[in-house]
């Protein structure tokens, strides 16, 4: 590649727009969550979420998971168990939605 060529590639893929970048992160994002859902019904049972008491709302990567004030309460078994799942899926430090959502009462 010539020079000049080469130059006017690098400033072509600099100037992409930052959506390409998000919809790998949301991509990324919701594979995590994803293996997450399926660590705690592993471990957990089907429908653990129910048994436990536990109220499910919508992330910011639009995946279900147990809310904030929700996995607070929740018996140590299923904080344990979330505690690890979450570590073992790099999402530890993701924030927890804080509202419930019925309509997302499952798990992606």
């Amino acid at each position: 590649m010539f020079m000049p060529q080469m130059i006017a590639a690098i400033v072509a893929a600099a100037s992409l727009p930052n959506s390409a970048t998000s919809a790998t992160l949301q991509e990324i994002m919701a594979s995590r969550y994803s293996r997450y859902s399926a660590c705690m019904h592993r471990a957990l049972g089907p429908m653990w979420w129910k048994a436990k008491g536990i109220d499910m709302g919508m992330n910011r990567w639009g995946m279900s998971e147990p809310t904030a004030p929700s996995i607070a309460s929740a018996p140590k078994s299923v904080l344990n168990q979330d505690s690890t799942c979450r570590r073992m899926n790099e999402i530890q430090d993701e924030p927890r939605p804080r509202f419930a959502n019925p309509e997302k009462a499952v798990p992606d």
